[in-house]
Parts: structure tokens; C-alpha cells; sequence
């Protein structure tokens, strides 16, 4: 490496600023240490993490490279490099840094398992499940290769062998105990005696860090619902929820500011404005919704038809929008967004060439991002040809199913049942809006109605989509391809009522569904 040697302590205070996510404080102290004539490809190596780390992947590119330029033997380096391209979406970029990374340096561990992830994102799970075989046998102990290699297995809805890998984490380190509630999620119970009802039991007991805490208590609540007993599970359920919320508490005045902020802003003499500027392109089909409402259903069947691929959760608009600088916290386009010809081409541009990544060949790709209900109004003005299907359910179900599903911090709504209820009132007000600016430009499927004709209702998708019936969209569960969703499993068998009025089981000891 170039440049002087750091002191450990100068070292350290950058690692302390990153972990206490101070990186404004950080990338000052970094570009001090830099411009002072310490410059080595470690500093530009952190400098691009703690960028990357800020949601600023694009600006952390250059830092990455630097870095590589620096000692092209620096594997942490291409690690960085392919991580933020993956993150903005580049996945054949990420891909060949990697394939790259691999033939001039000796990659670190870190270095597989990020190849790994970008492979799975790519649909190419063998040569990620291979990947993580090879750095187990460099590394067989590695907590994360274990885990990495379950989620895989899960993909492939391969429950034992996810289970397993597990379980082997476990044993390397014990006090791994959160991975409990991934081992409940995949196996059944009959008794609760069960001996890893027991193991929660203890663990839960264990357990001090929220993260920790919730995952166990989300295991056991998985277990005594199998176990059909709802009260159990209820109270185990309002734990882990209870923890994960302390962590990243939801404000829903925010949300009502930001949707009353979009729905001003997108009116219908501003969406007939700027549709004009956009790509005629029909590739994609976007399916919106909440969480949890059939999103992963009904791109498994339009996925079944030959002309569709079903690409799966796209962050790709929301990474476009961050590289210009136009995207806020949660989700949400800033106040001084605004967009004309030029910027709407090159954004429509971009954004095709990612879907393309994915399917060379296929006459529509879907993008099943629920959460791109609140960027409608940009996508109907990027592309005024793409079909738009909107995936409704009950509001209880849907409440309750995001409520049991560990999404970490990650939607802060879902884990208090009154705040999911808000912002389940707050997304259904600002659909009713797309609706009455975007008519007859979205097509709304109800999961009941699936489930009570699911010939009918899927001749209704494909018509809406313009697409010739398929007998393979009515087997779609025979369809062979990936879902890496929390419904994985669901849309790989036939459609059952069960999940209808579900909410039903737990209206006793949950009555803020009711309200």
C-alpha cells in the first residue's frame, strides 16, 4: 500500500464514527487523513464504506476504485466495489468486479459471500450455493457462509437443508440464538415438548440485545401458532415486535406528510404533462400493493407464461433516484424532486437497461416491489405503456401477516398493529388517488377473488396485460424459478383458502385488528 501507516488509534476513531454512524464525522476525519499525505487504498477503502454505508453507493464508486488502483492485490477493495454496484442495481457490473477480483487477488472470505449474494440476485443459485461450499471449506466455522447458505436453501424451498445449515451455525456459536425464529419458520411441531421449543425456551431467557430478543420470540410464536395455540403465540408475537419497535419507532404524522406531499405534487395535469416525455416501452409490469397481500402470487402466475420473467423486488428506482439525489428517508421522493424531458428519458433509459439484466429476451418483465405504490405518479410518467397491477386483501389479514413476519426494522409500521392499521388507512387514501389521476391505467386483483376463481381472475390479469391465455398460469406452482420473498413457499403450491380471514384465529387477543 501507498502512504504512511496510520496510528491505531486514528484507525480506530474512524471504525468507532462508522459504528455510531456519525459518517459525515467520519468521511471529514478520512479526507483529513487523505489530503494530509496518508493516502493508501485502506483510508479510500473506508472512505468508500462509510459513503456506501450513508446511501451514497455512487459517490462511494470512485472511492472503491482508487482504492483497487492502489494495490490491484487489495480484495477488500474489489469486495467494496461490487457491493455499492449491487446495491444501485449493476449486477453484471458487480458481477464481472467480482469474476475480475478473483483472477488478480487472493480474495478474502467477505469476497465470496458478496459474489455469492450478487449470483443469487442473479437467479443463479447453483454457482452461489457453490461459492459458499468452497469458502466453507477455506473457512468452515464462518457464522455468515452458514447462513448465507441457508437462505439459499430456503430459496430453493429446500426447508431440511436450511434447517441444517442452521443448526450448524448454532453449533459454531451458541449464542447465535436469533436464528431460532429462521428454524421455526421451516420446520413443524407437533407437541410443545418438542425439544427446540426447549432450546428456545432457554435461549429467549439468554437473550439481552433487542435484534437477539425478538428473533427467538418470533421462533416460539411460529411454534405455538403450528401448535394452534394463538394466545401463546399472540404474546410471543407482541415481544418480538415490542423489541424490534424500541429499536425504530414509527411516526405516522410523517407518513400522512409525505403521501399528502406526493399526491400534490402528482396531480393529473402534471402526470398528462410529463407522460408525454416518457419511453413507449412495455417491458415492464409493475405490481404494487402492501406487503403481504398476494404481490408474490400473482407474479408467480404471470411469471408461468412464456412471454413474462418475474425479476422479483426491484430497488432499482429508488437507487436511480438516490444516485441524482432525489430521494429522502422512507421510501420517499424529497420536496425539491422535479423532473422534465431529459431527466425522465435518462431515468427511463437507466432503468431498462437494469430490468434487462435479467431477462434478454422476454417480452415484459415484472417488477413486484410493494412499496412502489408510492412512486406511481413517476412511474406512469417514465412509462405511460407499462401495465400497473395493484394486489388488495383484507386489511386485518394483511396487517396481521406483515405483524408475524420479522422484517427487522426495516417497515417500522409493521410492528405495532395500531401503526400498521394507520398506515394501511394512509396507503389505501393514496392508491384511491392514483386511481382517480391514472383511471382505467391500473389494474386492481383482490387475493379473495383468486382464491374463490382463480380461472376467472387470472383471464383478467392476462387480458390487462394483453397477454393470450396459458394453461401454465392456472399449474403456476409448477413454475421453476426462485422466490425470495417471506411467501416462497406459498406460491410453490396449489392456491388454498386457509390463508383467507386468517385474522380470525387471533381477533381475541389481538383486538386492534378490529378497530
Amino acid at each position: 500500500m501507498n502512504g504512511q501507516t496510520l496510528s491505531n488509534p486514528a484507525v480506530e476513531r474512524v471504525q468507532q464514527l462508522i459504528s455510531a454512524r456519525q459518517f459525515d464525522r467520519a468521511e471529514a476525519l478520512l479526507s483529513e487523513f487523505i489530503n494530509g499525505g496518508n493516502a493508501s487504498a485502506q483510508l479510500y477503502y473506508q472512505l468508500g464504506v462509510t459513503k456506501a454505508m450513508s446511501g451514497r453507493q455512487h459517490h462511494a464508486l470512485q472511492d472503491f476504485r482508487r482504492a483497487i488502483s492502489m494495490d490491484p492485490a487489495f480484495s477488500e477493495g474489489y469486495n467494496g466495489l461490487a457491493l455499492a454496484l449491487f446495491e444501485l442495481g449493476e449486477l453484471v457490473a458487480a458481477n464481472d468486479v467480482c469474476e475480475q477480483a478473483f483472477t488478480l487477488s487472493k480474495p478474502c472470505i467477505k469476497l465470496y459471500s458478496s459474489w455469492a449474494k450478487i449470483l443469487q440476485r442473479m437467479n443463479r443459485l447453483d454457482k452461489a450455493k457453490d461459492l459458499l461450499e468452497k469458502a466453507l471449506l477455506i473457512q468452515p466455522n464462518n457464522l455468515t457462509l452458514w447462513c448465507n447458505l441457508a437462505a439459499i436453501a430456503g430459496e430453493l424451498n429446500d426447508k431440511q437443508t436450511a434447517i441444517a445449515c442452521f443448526q450448524r451455525a448454532l453449533q459454531i456459536y451458541p449464542g447465535l440464538v436469533d436464528v431460532h425464529g429462521s428454524i421455526a419458520e421451516h420446520r413443524d411441531y407437533t407437541s410443545v415438548e418438542d425439544e427446540h421449543i426447549k432450546q428456545m425456551h432457554l435461549a429467549l431467557q439468554k437473550a439481552v440485545h433487542p435484534k437477539v430478543i425478538a428473533g427467538v420470540a418470533f421462533g416460539l410464536a411460529r411454534a405455538y401458532e403450528k401448535l394452534a395455540d394463538y394466545a401463546t403465540a399472540t404474546s410471543y408475537y407482541r415481544l418480538a415486535n415490542g423489541e424490534l419497535y424500541k429499536l425504530a419507532p414509527y411516526d405516522h404524522a410523517q407518513t400522512e406528510q409525505q403521501f399528502s406531499a406526493i399526491k400534490n405534487y402528482f396531480s393529473q395535469e402534471k402526470l398528462q404533462q410529463l407522460s408525454q416525455f416518457g419511453s413507449t416501452d412495455d417491458t415492464p409490469i409493475f405490481i404494487v400493493g402492501m406487503p403481504r397481500s398476494g404481490t408474490s402470487l400473482v407474479e408467480q402466475i404471470l411469471a408461468s407464461h412464456s412471454q413474462v420473467f418475474g425479476a422479483g423486488e426491484l430497488n432499482h428506482i429508488k437507487a436511480l433516484l438516490l444516485r441524482d439525489g432525489d430521494y429522502l428517508a422512507d421510501d420517499f421522493v424529497s420536496a425539491q424532486f422535479d423532473v422534465g424531458e431529459e431527466k425522465l428519458k435518462t431515468l427511463a433509459t437507466d432503468y431498462l437497461r437494469l430490468l434487462r439484466q435479467y431477462d434478454r429476451k422476454a417480452h415484459h418483465i415484472v417488477d413486484k416491489m410493494p412499496h412502489n405504490f408510492r412512486l406511481l405518479g413517476l412511474i406512469r410518467c417514465l412509462f405511460p405503456n407499462a401495465k400497473i397491477i395493484h394486489c388488495q386483501r383484507n386489511k386485518q389479514d394483511v396487517v396481521l401477516s406483515n405483524y408475524k413476519a420479522n422484517f427487522a426494522t426495516n417497515l417500522r409500521y409493521a410492528t405495532d398493529l395500531t401503526a400498521a392499521m394507520q398506515f394501511y388507512g394512509a396507503y389505501e387514501d393514496l392508491m384511491a388517488h392514483w386511481q382517480n389521476v391514472m383511471p382505467n391505467k391500473i389494474l386492481s386483483v383482490k387475493y379473495e377473488d383468486l382464491i374463490k376463481d382463480q380461472q376467472a381472475t387470472t383471464a383478467q390479469l392476462l387480458k390487462f396485460c394483453n397477454l393470450p391465455w396459458q394453461d401454465d398460469c392456472l399449474n403456476f406452482y409448477q413454475t421453476q424459478r426462485t422466490v425470495a420473498t417471506a411467501s416462497a413457499s406459498q406460491v410453490k403450491q396449489p392456491l388454498y383458502n386457509s390463508a383467507v380471514d386468517y385474522w380470525k384465529k387471533f381477533a381475541v387477543y389481538m383486538p386492534e385488528l378490529q378497530l
